[in-house]
C-alpha cells in the first residue's frame, strides 16, 4: 500500500502502531476510555476515514463525528467514546498511534495550536541518531516498580526492584523479573519504553542511572547509583 506508506512517513512524530480497523454493519462500542491516549501522557492517536456511510457515527465526548474519507482527524480518545455503525457496509479507518511532537501539532489549525502552546502537555522528541550508553553493559541496578508500571503516573513509586539493563541492537532491554522491555534511544544516552511518550525514560551515566517521569510539563527525576561492580559482566 505505497500511498498509505507515504501519509505514514509523512508525519513528523515517531509511530507506536498503525492498522486497519473495520467496523461491520450493525456493529456498536461500549462507552469507554483509553487513557494512555492523553496529552499530558505525550500520546494521541489519529484517524485517517478510507470507507465509511452516514451510519457510521463516533461519538466523542458526547458530540457525533462521520468523518469522511479525505481527511484526516485527532480526537481525544482519553475522554469518553463510542462507535455505531447502522449503516450497510463496513467502516474501515487507519488508526494511527504516535507521539505527540512539536512537528505534529504543526499540523493541526492554527487556533488549536494556540491552544496547546499553553496547555499541559507532553510534547515528545524527533528521533534522532542518540550517544550510546556511557556505562559498561551489562548492569543490575534497583529501580521503583512504579517505573515498570505504565497504569499509573507515579513511575518513582513503589518497592524496589532489582533489574538488568543490556545492550540491544541500538537500543536497551530491561529485565526485571520474568518481563523484558524494549527501549529505544531519545538523546544523549536517554532511552524510552517502545510503544511509550517520553513519560518516563531512562538515561545512562558512567556511574549512575537518572529516571526522568514526565507528566504535561512537569519534570521529575532521580538519581539511582551503579553498583562498583557486576560480576555478570565478565561473561557478558
Amino acid at each position: 500500500m505505497p500511498y498509505l506508506k507515504e501519509i505514514l512517513d509523512s508525519i513528523p512524530a515517531p509511530l507506536n502502531a498503525v492498522r486497519l480497523l473495520a467496523f461491520g454493519p450493525a456493529a456498536a462500542s461500549q462507552p469507554h476510555c483509553d487513557p494512555k491516549y492523553a496529552l499530558e501522557r505525550g500520546m494521541v492517536r489519529l484517524h485517517i476515514p478510507i470507507v465509511t456511510h452516514p451510519g457510521a457515527v463516533l461519538v466523542l465526548d458526547g458530540t457525533e463525528h462521520r468523518w469522511q474519507p479525505g481527511t484526516f482527524w485527532y480526537g481525544d480518545f482519553s475522554r469518553e467514546h463510542l462507535v455505531r455503525n447502522t449503516g450497510p457496509v463496513r467502516r474501515v479507518h487507519a488508526v494511527i498511534d504516535t507521539l505527540l511532537t512539536r512537528e505534529l501539532a504543526g499540523l493541526f489549525p492554527e487556533p488549536w495550536q494556540e491552544e496547546i502552546a499553553a496547555a499541559d502537555v507532553l510534547f515528545n522528541r524527533q528521533h534522532t541518531t542518540a550517544q550510546r550508553a556511557t556505562a559498561a553493559l551489562p548492569i543490575s541496578l534497583t529501580l521503583p516498580s512504579g517505573f515498570m508500571d505504565f497504569g499509573h503516573d507515579t513511575p518513582m513509586e513503589g518497592h524496589s526492584t532489582v533489574v538488568r539493563l543490556a545492550e540491544r541492537g541500538d537500543g536497551l532491554v530491561l529485565q526485571a523479573g520474568e518481563h523484558r522491555y524494549a527501549l529505544v534511544p531519545v538523546a544523549d544516552g536517554e532511552y524510552r519504553y517502545a510503544g511509550w511518550s517520553e513519560q518516563r525514560t531512562l538515561q545512562v551515566r558512567i556511574d549512575h542511572v537518572v529516571l526522568h517521569a514526565r507528566h504535561g510539563r512537569a519534570l521529575t527525576s532521580q538519581h539511582v547509583p551503579l553498583p562498583a561492580a557486576d560480576g555478570s559482566r565478565a561473561d557478558a
